[in-house]
């Protein structure tokens, strides 16, 4: 399953989730490479900081496709729901780093429009 936003400056991939019989067999590249074969425009998305050996196989898993993090972006990611905190989170684009204009203008669609409670 992917999901993904498209808006004209930019893709944000929201979520993508493989059936766990189908992880390590390049199902999740695939998916990936279909999705970025099919647009020019940088995509976005958000992982966990790097915690754990889960979380650091997630970052190396994207950056073999050529996604770089952006640490320079001290991103918090808004509540999905009332009542709660955002969460740090590290954001990763592709294929390049993203600006801090770029950055500003992402963020205020996705707590404005993508993540809006």
């Amino acid at each position: 399953m992917l999901a993904y936003w498209l808006y004209p400056e930019f893709c944000y991939l929201e979520y993508i989730a493989v059936d766990p019989s189908r992880k390590g067999h390049g199902t999740g590249s695939r998916i990936l490479k279909e999705l970025l074969g099919r647009t020019t425009l940088p995509v976005i998305l958000e992982i966990e900081p790097v915690v754990d050996d889960t979380t650091l196989r997630r970052r190396v898993f994207y950056e073999r496709l050529g996604f770089v993090g952006n640490p320079q972006h001290e991103h918090m990611q808004p509540p999905y729901q009332k009542g709660f905190q955002p969460l740090p989170m590290l954001l990763m684009t592709y294929p390049v780093p993203i600006t801090a204009e770029a950055y500003r203008h992402f963020y205020s669609i996705l707590s404005t429009e993508i993540v809006e409670i």
